[in-house]
């Protein structure tokens, strides 16, 4: 038993290195004669009104998506857990995975984390997965089916087998997936004894929404890289979608994350793009659409849920930080007002003539310059005043000095000393505001 387990992680090992490898040698082959120069380039010509189109679909993938978790927790887990959460997650969970391979590690994980508030067991999570993986070979036999049997004469250059041969098998695929329903539909949900392993069965309804929702998502991923890929290279929609199918099939088979260069080197040599740098542009593009953009989207949505979940924690760290900097604060704006009067009362010692630090002088009538330099000296010397009526704790004195602070910001600007007013409002401004923030939260 452990000698079988151990040769079967080895002949996966050796199947990812073999389709890496290979994925390698092809990518090497296609884009060795492409300058980088070039590939700036080509993505600097996708109109972004494409990409835009492209969000728009990856968006509509992900919803699909998401509708998978929350088909199947209606057979695992009813009425556990909200529409809502189970289509975010699904999304998030896919979104993560999508970067980090390993989905039955990773998509797991955010799953259960996502899912365990609501009382759902690691064993339905993991019938989950078990569900949307089955899912996704059933979406992708329909895909394959109906690609072949309804369009075999758009795909004669990419698969070298006749027309008819094309129909026939696409019609198998399909009759492979009613199967498969049917067996689903028999066993009415219980599980399936295969390899000595236990395998989830949803009912006949889920399955078939699943390979729907599964269908769905491969088009409009697809259709995500079809809007950006060169026009010239864009084959009817058809046929794109069934290399796009071909790519993400042996990207998944090569168990590197995302499907990374598999994926790149199936398209490239499926539509003839070696040596084009806007073919290589777009699936830059692609991956930044479909797979960057949704991770981040995703890790910013789980950390508002965590700090959601986890605001009592938040709040007693915020009141511990509130007391212990809460005596610190009338020294602190003392400081910091004492540097922004001191910063704006040497710019304005140094007069109209001393060299320009930012883009604006040269738009800014020399009347107007010479008033800044003036405006600006008065306000560095009051906010010098300020800093000694902070001392004595005069009344409305903090509003005085925000005010200061911004009439001081605005003669640098005037002055074209763009620098100088960025740094006064980071390294001033900014700290004064949180430290009034702070004072706020006293009680």
């Amino acid at each position: 038993m452990v000698r079988s387990a151990v040769l079967s992680r080895a002949g996966r090992l050796i199947l990812t290195a073999a389709f890496i490898g290979i994925s390698i040698w092809l990518l090497h082959g296609a884009t060795r004669q492409i300058e980088f120069s070039e590939i700036t380039q080509g993505l600097q010509e996708v109109p972004p009104g494409r990409v835009g189109l492209g969000i728009l679909a990856m968006l509509v993938s992900f919803a699909f998506i998401g509708t998978m978790d929350v088909l199947s927790l209606k057979d695992i887990a009813p009425r556990k857990v909200p529409l809502r959460m189970s289509m975010a997650t699904g999304a998030a969970a896919t979104a993560v995975s999508n970067l980090l391979g390993a989905a039955y590690v990773t998509g797991v994980g955010v799953r259960y984390r996502a899912y365990a508030p609501f009382g759902v067991q690691a064993t339905e999570v993991a019938s989950l997965f078990a569900y949307n993986s089955l899912a996704y070979s059933l979406g992708a036999l329909v895909l394959y089916g109906g690609v072949l049997s309804l369009h075999p004469a758009s795909i004669e250059d990419l698969l070298p087998v006749s027309g008819l041969l094309q129909t026939a098998i696409g019609l198998a695929l399909l009759a492979l997936t009613g199967l498969v329903w049917a067996l689903i539909g028999r066993r009415a949900g219980v599980p399936l004894r295969l390899f000595g392993r236990e395998i989830p069965m949803p009912s006949f309804r889920t399955a078939v929404g699943l390979t729907g929702a599964v269908v769905a998502d491969l088009v409009a991923s697809g259709m995500v890289l079809h809007i950006m890929y060169p026009p010239d290279l864009s084959v009817n929609f058809v046929e794109f979608l069934a290399i796009f199918g071909i790519a993400i099939s042996l990207g998944i088979l090569s168990h590197s994350p995302g499907g990374l260069g598999v994926f790149e080197a199936t398209i490239l040599t499926a539509t003839g793009a070696h040596g084009r740098a806007d073919a290589l542009a777009a699936l830059i593009l692609y991956r930044a659409v479909y797979t960057l953009l949704p991770f981040l989207l995703a890790v910013i949505a789980g950390a508002v849920v965590e700090a959601h979940r986890n605001r009592g924690g938040i709040a007693y760290a915020r009141r511990l930080v509130v007391r212990a900097l809460l005596p610190r604060v009338p020294g602190l704006t003392i400081g910091l007002t004492l540097v922004a009067g001191a910063v704006l009362v040497l710019s304005g010692i140094r007069g109209p003539h001393g060299p320009a630090m930012g883009l604006l002088r040269d738009s800014v009538p020399p009347m107007a310059v010479s008033g800044a330099h003036v405006l600006g000296l008065v306000a560095g010397a009051l906010l010098l005043a300020a800093a000694a009526a902070q001392y004595f704790r005069v009344k409305c004195i903090g509003a005085v000095t925000v005010g200061l602070l911004c009439v001081g910001i605005g003669a640098l600007l005037l002055q074209g000393l763009t620098v100088m007013a960025g740094a006064l409002v980071v390294g001033v401004a900014g700290p004064l505001w949180l430290l009034r923030r702070l004072c706020r939260l006293r009680g």
